[in-house]
């Protein structure tokens, strides 16, 4: 998951340092001693495991598909999170299309993956792991926090494998420039020194209850860890990746925003929370067929917070998909011909600002829809 309690200690002279600011010894005593936490406990690791395991060449990824239908929707997490997350909302919306969501090279039950990791080499594993496993596109990709990115670089490497794109409180490429600094004061190190971190996962409260022990087991894991602070350590890297494939085909994009503040009520919290919203509103406008959803009732962690509005958000996104689909299979049966000036306005007419057409205007559609302006406008719902 993304929220996690970081300690730091320091070895000086054979003598162990604790940090004033967490609970070391409780956190040592969890790491070493608890069964579920041991990386080399596979059984126990895998007892629980939904979906399959499949070798890519490198590494095993797990992948959990259910549900049928056209076009499948992908589910990546945020920094530190698995797709166990994201079973209330993988149920949900399996009644209707089918859907995947899978684990990151060094999460839940993935092994962990070769170096660096980044944006680009996590993209590269996905279309691997979705070829082996033989999950045809189109793919609707949904992507959370740092998700996000890899989402964003995977339409723009593999456009014509997706369709349609969902951002929940998705990282912004931009945000280390924009977001400002908090002043943290680092230790001095002293000589032949060694410092180093070790990190307890918080479950959420509102975690699905049958699933918080195993969660916990599979997130405090060593290899998940140090899978965190790895991506972690290449988050700008990852970032820059992004930024330089700026070429996202022109699909359905819905984008999430959390309603609730995390930053503290300071001067820096107060900047944050601002310069966050104004990045969530530049996301809208990386295509031009976008939707805007605020989740008033949510902090980052939507998918947990407001599940059935993901859901919607995902059902939506896959409709439109199918709906465009459907627009320019028509055209393409019924070979259509260049427009002209009267029947073009009599297309801008017919438009309800719905997304739909009149039925004897769907041939002209694919070679007008730039004019007519096909994709729906920007606009904002609050829930």
């Amino acid at each position: 998951m993304k929220q996690v309690k970081w300690q730091t200690a320091v070895m000086h002279d054979g003598k162990l340092i604790l940090s004033l600011f967490g609970t070391l010894f409780l956190s040592l005593c969890i790491l070493l001693f608890s069964p579920a936490l041991n990386a080399q406990d596979t059984r126990r690791v895998t007892s629980g495991m939904p979906g399959e395991l499949y070798d890519i060449g490198t590494h095993r990824m797990h992948l959990f598909c259910t549900g049928q239908g056209s076009p499948t929707v992908v589910i990546d997490s945020g920094l530190g999170g698995f797709s166990l997350e994201w079973q209330t909302v993988q149920g949900n919306v399996s009644k209707k299309v089918r859907i995947c969501s899978y684990d990151r090279a060094g999460y839940g039950w993935s092994d962990p993956g070769p170096k660096p990791r980044t944006t680009q080499q996590i993209t590269k594993e996905l279309h691997h792991l979705l070829e082996v496993a033989g999950i045809e596109g189109p793919y609707i990709m949904v992507g959370h926090s740092f998700g996000g990115y890899n989402i964003r670089y995977y339409a723009s490497t593999y456009p014509e494998d997706v369709v349609g794109l969902v951002l929940v409180d998705s990282s912004h490429p931009d945000q280390f420039q924009r977001l400002p600094q908090a002043e943290v004061k680092v230790p001095t190190r002293r000589k032949n020194s060694v410092t180093f971190r070790i990190s307890v996962p918080i479950i959420p409260g509102n975690y699905p209850e049958n699933l918080k022990n195993q969660a916990f087991a599979l997130m405090a894991n060593f290899k998940a860890l140090r899978t965190k602070d790895e991506e972690w350590d290449n988050f700008r890297i990852s970032a820059a990746q992004v930024s330089e494939l700026n070429n996202l085909p022109d699909v359905p994009l819905t984008v999430i925003s959390r309603g609730k503040r995390v930053w503290p009520y300071n001067d820096f919290g107060n900047k944050s929370e601002q310069v966050w919203k104004e990045l969530q509103n530049d996301l809208c406008h990386l295509t031009s067929h976008v939707e805007h959803y605020v989740a008033h009732d949510s902090g980052h962690l939507v998918h947990l917070d407001q599940p059935n509005l993901v859901t919607m958000a995902i059902n939506r996104t896959v409709d439109t998909a199918n709906e465009i689909k459907a627009v320019r299979m028509a055209a393409i049966e019924q070979r259509q011909q260049p427009l002209s000036s009267k029947n073009f306005m009599a297309i801008n007419a017919s438009y309800d600002h719905q997304g739909t057409f009149s039925k004897q205007y769907l041939p002209y559609l694919p070679l007008m829809g730039e004019q007519v302006g096909y994709y729906k406008p920007l606009h904002i719902n609050s829930f």
